[in-house]
């Protein structure tokens, strides 16, 4: 069998349903966000000399051909899926079809899902080998540089011990917004018209979306916080400025 590269990770965003009905999905096509998350983690990776590909199964529904071509070519010792509670048992499905056809793929989550769920995840299904929680750059970084290696050392995951004991490691505290990397919009196939926003009413103008802030300074009672608790943090408005020149510069 051959080795798995461990300096790589495919990095994938569920659809939820199936693809067939993506094009009859109106709040889809009003509002097809780019997936953020994972282009902050690709740069963050990257940045450490891991490397990593984005495939959007929300911007591309037909992507499932093309995450089988990525497995088998390229032989990532890893794989991570960032899910929604309603994108989450797609995500399952994918890991299951991915391990099997990957062995020895590692399997990590992340996203606001696994993040309130924390423990659950992982006892209640085996196809995923870890959960990050909260902010997923540098705990995923270190658990990539590990070898993969469950330890109460990398805070903000939820991983398995020897004898199946399921444990979380504790959260990480908040990351320092303006020390990160840009977001790696080039890793995003199509950016940025693949990433149409009618839902804003810009149809006939260069248009995409940032993230300035993590977190959230209000409590409303139906919304869950477990990603980034009760915290509020944004960007100086010297970075935000050079973050938005340099999506502008790149992309038009």
């Amino acid at each position: 069998m051959a080795v798995l590269n461990e300096k790589k990770i495919l990095l994938v965003h569920p659809l939820g349903y199936a693809p067939d009905a993506a094009g009859r999905d109106i709040s889809r096509i009003a509002n097809i966000m780019p997936p953020l998350g994972l282009a902050s983690l690709s740069a963050y990776l990257a940045r450490h000399g891991i490397e990593s590909a984005i495939i959007d199964c929300f911007a591309r529904p037909d992507s499932m051909r093309l995450i089988r071509e990525f497995l088998v070519t390229e032989r990532p010792a890893g794989m991570g899926l960032s899910c929604t509670t309603s994108s989450f048992l797609d995500g399952v499905r994918i890991a299951r079809m991915a391990k099997a056809l990957l062995p020895g793929l590692t399997v990590v989550f992340g996203g606001p899902h696994v993040s309130a769920l924390k423990e659950r995840v992982l006892a209640d299904f085996r196809e995923i080998d870890f959960t990050v929680i909260g902010e997923g750059e540098k705990s995923l970084e270190e658990l990539i540089a590990g070898g993969y290696k469950g330890s109460p050392a990398i805070k903000g995951i939820v991983f398995r011990e020897k004898d199946g004991t399921v444990r979380f490691s504790g959260r990480r505290p908040g990351l320092v917004l303006d020390a990160l990397p840009f977001p790696a919009y080039e890793k995003l196939v199509g950016f940025p018209e693949a990433y149409p926003l009618p839902i804003f009413n810009y149809p006939r103008s260069p248009h995409t979306s940032c993230i300035s802030s993590r977190g959230c300074p209000y409590g409303c009672s139906y919304c869950d916080r477990s990603v980034f608790g009760n915290s509020f943090r944004f960007n100086s408005a010297a970075y935000l400025y050079t973050h938005l020149a340099r999506i502008f510069h790149e992309s038009y």
